[in-house]
């Protein structure tokens, strides 16, 4: 075995001492205890990941089921004002029917405009209604306000039948027009114009 010299003190310089086989475990650092701080992290994270979409995808689920349930109770009242509308066409009482539009509809239609309705050849759309039933609706609840669109058939007498289409709002307890398009046969409005 060979000697070794070794520093010390009184040389000026620290005895340091190495380790006689390279297999002699070194003294060692204590560790530090890890932080759960990454964790945590992580499964607020990967929480948020999964909560965000199930929150949103469960408040659209009660919004189209408060939908459906609306349209269920709702499509009475609201096919009672589309008949409502229309038999007072068919009397030509345009301000009965236009007191049936809702404000944001008399915002954007004036009353003349009904009147033309029930003049002439256009007359034909309404004359001689007798019923309108909705066949789909579909209730959309915005922040102001809920609307319906809505469409169905309508009959006529003598058996003739048409469609309609269109937007009622709900406007404190009562279904208003927005919009209204009724159509006709052809030979419904040649039947008119001849009469």
């Amino acid at each position: 075995m060979m000697a070794r010299a070794l520093p010390t003190k009184s040389q000026g310089l620290l005895r340091m001492t190495l380790p006689s086989s390279p297999f002699e475990p070194s003294q060692s650092v204590p560790q530090q205890p890890r932080s759960k701080a990454p964790w945590i992290i992580l499964l607020v994270v990967a929480g948020g990941i999964v909560l965000v979409p199930c929150i949103c995808g469960g408040v659209l689920l009660v919004l189209a089921g408060r939908g459906i349930s609306m349209a269920m109770t709702e499509r009475g009242n609201v096919e009672q004002v589309v008949n409502n509308y229309l038999q007072k066409m068919e009397d030509k009482d345009v301000a009965g029917a236009y007191a049936l539009f809702s404000p944001t509809a008399r915002r954007t239609i004036p009353q003349s405009d009904v009147q033309k309705l029930v003049d002439g050849p256009n007359y034909g759309v309404f004359s001689e209604f007798q019923r309108a039933s909705v066949s789909n609706i579909q209730i959309q609840a915005t922040p102001s306000r809920t609307l319906a669109s809505v469409q169905g058939t309508v009959s006529y007498e003598g058996g003739t039948t048409g469609t309609f289409r269109g937007v009622v709002g709900r406007e404190g307890d009562a279904w208003m027009i927005d919009g209204m398009h009724v159509t006709v046969p052809p030979s419904k409005l040649a039947q008119a114009k001849s009469n």
